[in-house]
């Protein structure tokens, strides 16, 4: 499935409400596609919901690394959010939790 992108905007921040995959090709050239457009729009806040996202590939990673180089340049911000189990792994996994915002859900007490 190709990456599906919602924009909206709120409290000041761009949400990225992604759907599908990012993967080599169609998917991270679209994610690198809008992230790109709208850093250079002047947003300072861009925020990647991936609730929607089943599959991150090398390429993916590689992708959303970038944009997190490209927003900081552009002295903006870039957070994930939403991720599932798999995705908070694979990010923790890479050792990228420790460079990348990412929002983690709050645990019960």
């Amino acid at each position: 499935m190709d990456l599906i992108i919602e924009t909206r905007e709120e409290n000041g921040a761009t949400i990225l409400n992604l759907t599908g995959r990012i993967t080599l090709g169609g998917g991270s050239t679209i994610l690198r596609t809008a992230t790109h457009e709208i850093l250079e729009s002047g947003a300072k806040s861009l925020i990647l919901n991936l609730a929607g996202v089943d599959l991150i590939d090398s390429s993916g990673l590689a992708e959303i690394t970038s944009a997190h180089i490209y927003a900081e340049r552009h002295a903006a911000t870039i957070t994930l959010t939403n991720l599932d189990w798999n995705l908070q792994h694979l990010f923790d996994l890479t050792r990228l939790s420790t460079i990348l915002h990412i929002n983690l859900p709050t645990q019960p007490a």
